[in-house]
């Protein structure tokens, strides 16, 4: 942000009376930037445009996925090789190996269904443990019986908020960048 913007955001801050919080069933305080207006408003409209192409764009592949899949499919099976893109009335069609999670009633029919369903399909187990529970002796004995042990550490409501709130903990996080919340525009 440029030092005109920055100095402009924060007199018309400063010049208002001390906003607080608001309740949840309040309006959003209203900031204004006149400098930056045109960009907001060209934002709202490709906001807006977005969600039409997107719209569209669902139908539309709608319509042409069936046909694509089955000439992939067509292609695959002439060649004697397994192909996982064409190019489909000049736009790329590409397969992936993902798949959604198979419901367990599901799993049980491709099951009886497949007789080789060993190679077409596998089990994962997942386990929550509440961290105070994860004792180290827990944690050796899932590692030595072949548990994948992934760690994710997620920032709490605290940080968050007291990242705004404390330059102390603004200071940190701002020598972090990496670490930085979702944050999107709405029209």
């Amino acid at each position: 942000m440029n030092t005109t913007v920055a100095a402009s955001v924060k007199a018309m801050l400063a010049a208002s009376a001390k906003p607080k919080a608001p309740a949840k069933s309040d309006k959003l305080p209203v900031v204004s930037v006149p400098e930056l207006l045109a960009q907001a408003r060209t934002l709202a409209d490709c906001i807006s445009k977005k969600k039409d192409l997107e719209a569209q764009i669902a139908i539309l592949e709608a319509d042409l996925k069936p046909a694509a899949e089955m000439a992939r499919v067509e292609l695959s099976r002439q060649g004697g090789a397994f192909v996982s893109s064409i190019n489909f009335n000049g736009l790329t069609y590409q397969t992936q190996c993902r798949y959604s999670d198979i419901k367990p009633e599901l799993a049980a029919k491709a099951r009886e269904l497949l007789p080789e369903h060993e190679l077409y399909f596998h089990d994962e187990y997942a386990v929550g443990i509440a961290t105070e529970k994860l004792t180290p002796e827990l944690l050796a004995a899932l590692q030595a019986a072949g548990a994948e042990i992934t760690v994710t550490t997620k920032a709490t409501k605290a940080y968050h908020e007291d990242r705004t709130l404390k330059a102390d903990v603004a200071a940190v996080a701002a020598s972090i960048p990496e670490i930085k919340p979702v944050a999107f525009f709405r029209a």
